[in-house]
């Protein structure tokens, strides 16, 4: 007869259980789980990202970036990853090198609205307004229904002082809003009637 024994568990396996160990916020179980299926493949980039994002969630971003570079050493081409690394950068003030790994990304793949959307709002907390309203453009040019682009771009014409132009794009962003947005949604109302008043 012969004996039965319990392999180990594969890369894969501890891979998709990390995966469920996030959905029940896990957190440091799930990096766990991530590290020994990297052990296992250190090559799996999806792996590499989804620590990434963990450990920025965390607020340990310097980490997270590392992730992003580990997984750019290994699949130079990928545009979200490219993104993930820039909106990190972006979250430490970084914003020069934000824009950079953005622009990286859209060489890959132009049509990646999470980066072209990114750049944008780097380009205006950078003062450069005109250059984030023509991304939101883009943005909206591919998903007419994006609500970040609108009331982005809203900012933007508002900061320029072009009234008229922040009216109809704030209201475009109510048009889209989840109803769960109440604080953004009660300074939109307000700041359009503000700028209503100024017409």
């Amino acid at each position: 007869m012969f004996k039965m024994f319990n392999s180990p568990p594969s890369a894969d396996i501890w891979f998709n259980k990390a995966k469920a160990l996030l959905k029940l916020s896990r957190f440091e179980e799930g990096l766990s789980a991530l590290d020994k299926a990297l052990a296992g493949d250190p090559r799996n980039t999806k792996a590499w990202v989804l620590k990434g994002a963990v450990l920025s969630d965390l607020g340990r971003v310097e980490q997270a970036i590392g992730c992003c570079d580990r997984a750019l050493s290994i699949e130079p081409q990928n545009s979200q990853t490219w993104f993930c690394k820039g909106s990190w950068l972006g979250t430490l003030g970084r914003d020069e090198d934000a824009v950079r790994c953005c622009d990286r990304a859209l060489s890959i793949d132009p049509r990646n609205t999470e980066a072209l959307f990114w750049k944008g709002s780097r380009l205006a907390r950078l003062g450069r307004h005109e250059d984030a309203i023509r991304l939101y453009d883009d943005v909206l040019a591919i998903n007419p229904r994006n609500v970040g682009a609108w009331h982005n771009r809203a900012l933007s014409e508002d900061i320029l002082g072009r009234r008229r132009e922040a009216v109809n794009n704030y209201r475009k962003y109510l048009e889209f809003a989840s109803s769960q947005d109440t604080k953004e949604i009660a300074f939109v109302h307000q700041r359009i009637q503000e700028l209503e008043r100024a017409l």
